[in-house]
Formats: structure tokens, sequence, C-alpha cells
């Protein structure tokens, strides 16, 4: 594990402490974009190995677009912003528990083939929006 990661890893055990017996711990985590685009960070090269040749609108290779954070615009970001985090209800606890695991090197791969597969249904469909206009 390196510094950095440590780091991280103190940093989002201490925030999920503080959200855990918190009201607003149980809110949704789309209210929640820059927590949103840090697990997408924390996530990144677990997401990218998830994107397979079968992902028509997803590239591994494509991290701007599909991984961004920074400028938060990739559409993994947005999708899970958007439209992931509120279908599965996924609270600003439950969003820190992921960051939290995947930091200690346990990511949940449910989460990861879920929000994976949920962007792509999320690009299909806008594409089909798009074609239709």
């Amino acid at each position: 594990m390196t510094a950095n990661t440590k780091e991280r890893l103190e940093k989002a055990k201490k925030f999920l402490e503080g959200v855990s017996s918190a009201p607003h711990g149980q809110k949704n985590a789309s209210l929640y974009e820059n927590v949103c685009a840090t697990t997408i960070s924390v996530y990144k090269e677990h997401l990218k190995k998830a994107i397979k040749p079968s992902h028509k609108f997803l590239s591994a290779g494509n991290d701007y677009i599909n991984l961004d954070t920074w400028n938060k615009k990739g559409r993994v970001y947005n999708n899970l912003v958007s439209t992931y985090a509120t279908e599965k209800n996924i609270t600003l606890q439950q969003i820190m528990e992921l960051q939290v695991a995947c930091l200690q090197g346990k990511p949940s791969k449910r989460f990861i083939n879920g929000l994976i597969s949920s962007t792509e249904k999320y690009l299909v469909q806008a594409s089909k929006k798009q074609a239709t206009k």
C-alpha cells in the first residue's frame, strides 16, 4: 500500500466515521458530487478492467471520456450521479464504505459490474434519444 493510498484510506475512514451516525449519511449519494467523483477515482483501475469488448459505448483505453472526474464530465461519473446511485438507493454511508473497502484492497465486484453495465445501458439510451432527434 502506497503512502498516498494510506492517506486516502485514513481520510475515507474518518469521513465514514462522521457520516455513520449523522442523518445525512442516509441521504442518497448522488447529492454528494465530490464523494461520487472520489469513488470513481478510487475504483478507476477496477472499472477499466471491467469494460469488455462487448461494451459498445465504453472503452477501457479512453480514460478521459469514460472515467474523468476532474471536471466531472466522465461517462461513468455522470451515470453514477444521475442514474445508478438513485436506482440502487446508494447512501452516502454506503458509498463511503465502498471507498474504504476498495482502498483496503477489497473492491466490490458487484458495484463495479453493476456500474459498468448501468453506464453502458445509460449510453445506449442516450444514443437512441440522439438518433431520434
